[in-house]
């Protein structure tokens, strides 16, 4: 099998230098997991004692801040009506034709990463993936809503907007198969991942909020030329670098729980989306798209508590 994750290319590499053969033996990435989760916490530590803080700010997580009714709001659109909507089409459309006259040519079927059974025959191919997708829906929909209680609106709702326009990208690329969609569902991987760092960014310079988000639509523009797969690993370490200097600029590391949850979130995901591509457990890609996008909603609101309005 081609490997089309680059998360799988880089887990074979680190595997093969510390001399490990069996790549679908998942035990020595739990260390992995447990190693960076270490590296996460000397990074923090590092920066309490570098901006001379003895304490831990804003600990205890404050549910006004996360506001339980934009979660409440959020859930219906992403995991009530969106599923519902689905479904009915499903039952309306008996057949998946309709994909094949708009979008046309479908992805190789030994390439995709998921073990989950395809339903040729059927407009829903990956009913799992679909419907889980619908999760990337519910960080989007809160993030907007959030956005009038923020320190910069206008940033919050373009990521909101940009998690719910992956959403719908995943949505049709597992309930399609299809190349065209494919593509633009690993580009918005990757602009979500980037404009999370860019969010940061405006959180500290807030007056180049839109020369940001003029970045990242030409990058969009620039990038769907040349993407095959998204690239995680640059912009992860990316985002990282700009939590640093988040915390530097304002002289704070904000609710570090949030932080650790968050960066714990998407090595679940991870665990679970290579345990599908791996092992076959047909329920990983489902789980990723719980766990990945929880991660970018507890980022977010970490990134709220480092910029204490």
């Amino acid at each position: 099998m081609i490997d089309n994750l680059e998360s799988v290319q880089v887990i074979k590499k680190m595997y093969s230098r510390f001399g490990y053969k069996n790549i679908n033996n998942l035990n020595f990435f739990i260390y992995i997991m447990f190693f960076y989760l270490f590296l996460n916490y000397i990074q923090v530590t590092t920066l309490k004692i570098y901006l001379n803080k003895t304490s831990i700010n804003r600990n205890a997580i404050n549910l006004y801040d996360i506001n339980l009714y934009n979660f409440f709001y959020s859930f219906i659109i992403g995991t009530i009506i969106t599923p519902f909507f689905i479904y009915q089409l499903s039952k309306f459309y008996k057949s998946g034709k309709i994909w094949d006259f708009i979008f046309k040519e479908n992805y190789p079927i030994n390439l995709i990463s998921s073990a989950e059974k395809r339903n040729n025959n059927e407009l829903i191919k990956y009913p799992i993936n679909t419907y889980s997708s619908s999760f990337l829906l519910n960080i989007g929909f809160y993030i907007i809503l959030k956005s009038n209680t923020t320190y910069n609106k206008i940033s919050s709702i373009w990521l909101g907007n940009i998690m719910n326009i992956l959403g719908l990208f995943s949505i049709l690329w597992w309930s399609t198969g299809k190349k065209i969609i494919r593509k633009f569902d690993n580009l918005f991987m990757e602009i979500h991942l980037l404009y999370l760092s860019l969010f940061y960014i405006s959180l500290v310079y807030k007056e180049y909020t839109n020369y940001l988000n003029i970045f990242i639509v030409l990058y969009g523009v620039f990038r769907y030329y040349f993407i095959n797969n998204a690239r995680f690993v640059i912009l992860f370490i990316l985002e990282n670098i700009m939590c640093v200097l988040l915390c530097l600029k304002y002289k704070n590391t904000g609710n570090e729980y949030l932080y650790y949850l968050g960066n714990i979130s998407i090595l679940f995901g991870f665990y679970f989306k290579i345990k599908d591509y791996l092992m076959n457990f047909k329920y990983g890609t489902g789980l990723f798209h719980i766990f990945a996008p929880l991660s970018i909603l507890l980022h977010y609101e970490w990134a709220q508590t480092v910029k204490i309005i």
